[in-house]
């Protein structure tokens, strides 16, 4: 699966390549969606992880010494470096999935962008047209129309 970097770089879209942007949105939102859903999981699992370690050391810190309360016992569980280590990697797993949730978003809106983009060449939008005289120039067929309308013949009624 490439990087963020990757998606992020292709995330501009060309409107000279419409027809090539359109081949791959789905493809790549489809692959981001997969990795946000991985990350999510992975997110959850270190939460769960970092849960299970802390309720196991207040558990051990309790049998130690009974009388202790639990928020002492809560901090002598999270003073543990197993725990530490633990919630920042539960951090990092929630960071990564942020930001690869914000690409989804990123990638979506750039779905809806292509889709008017679509529309306004489906209507011609961006086509030039102009008007070309003998000479091929616009300002001066627009002066050959002038003069033709001057020439014409006016019918006055009595």
């Amino acid at each position: 699966m490439p990087d963020i970097d990757f998606y992020k770089k292709k995330l501009r879209v060309n409107k000279h390549r419409l027809d090539d942007e359109l081949e791959v949105q789905a493809q790549y939102q489809d692959e981001i969606a997969d990795h946000v859903a991985s990350l999510a999981f992975q997110a959850a699992w270190a939460k769960d992880e970092a849960d299970r370690i802390e309720h196991r050391l207040i558990a051990e810190a309790k049998e130690d010494n009974a009388k202790l309360a639990v928020e002492t016992a809560k901090g002598y569980a999270r003073a543990n470096q197993s725990w530490k280590a633990a919630r920042s990697y539960q951090h990092e797993c929630q960071q990564d999935l942020e930001r690869w949730q914000g690409l989804y978003d990123a990638w979506r809106q750039r779905g809806y962008s292509l889709k008017t983009l679509a529309d306004l060449y489906a209507a011609q939008y961006f086509s030039v047209t102009t008007v070309h005289g003998q000479s091929g120039n616009t300002v001066e067929r627009a002066r050959e129309l002038v003069a033709q309308v001057r020439r014409r013949p006016v019918n006055v009624r009595s």
